[in-house]
């Protein structure tokens, strides 16, 4: 049994125990022996983030789960990556750039109207947010993915001009 094996049921038997703190300092532990490993167990990450939702930590919780989300995303579990986003919108509803995370992932899948969807609540977000300039750049980079229309993403709210 390997380290990280050994850990890992050290701090499932904290869980079981209901010592949650306990059990957020192992996992953290795993992360960091694996951390840069192409080996690592994204799974870790969402545990850590459960546990510190348990503890109240918020922010924490939900800084974990962006990392498994770019983690998933990585390995090509964008199904899980989607699953997560959609977790963090419910704790944090706050955090504007998960509809851009969501939007980036969705295009990936071909999923282009849920993709634009996810591109505009982000450019609404961030404009209401007054942060319209960066919303715009964010745009821009999106115009790829979603081309299909002709039309610029951000522009999707206005009607088309005539003789375009």
């Amino acid at each position: 049994m390997s380290n990280v094996d050994k850990l890992k049921k050290k701090a499932a038997e904290f869980e079981q125990k209901k010592q949650f703190d306990k059990a957020l300092e192992v996992y953290l532990q795993i992360i960091e022996q694996t951390e840069g490993h192409d080996d690592r167990d994204v799974t870790v990450y969402n545990r850590v983030g459960d546990l510190n939702l348990r503890l109240n930590k918020t922010d924490q919780a939900v800084n974990y789960y962006e990392q498994a989300v770019d983690l998933y995303t990585e390995g090509g579990y964008l199904n899980n990556a989607i699953a997560l986003c959609n977790k963090i919108l419910r704790h944090a509803p706050a955090r504007h750039q998960i509809y851009y995370k969501l939007g980036k992932i969705s295009a990936k899948k071909g999923f282009n109207s849920d993709a634009k969807k996810n591109f505009l609540e982000y450019a609404d977000r961030m404009h209401r947010a007054g942060r319209g300039k960066r919303c715009i750049q964010g745009a821009g980079r999106i115009r790829g993915p979603l081309s299909g229309s002709g039309r610029h993403p951000a522009d999707a709210r206005r009607p088309a001009r005539q003789g375009r």
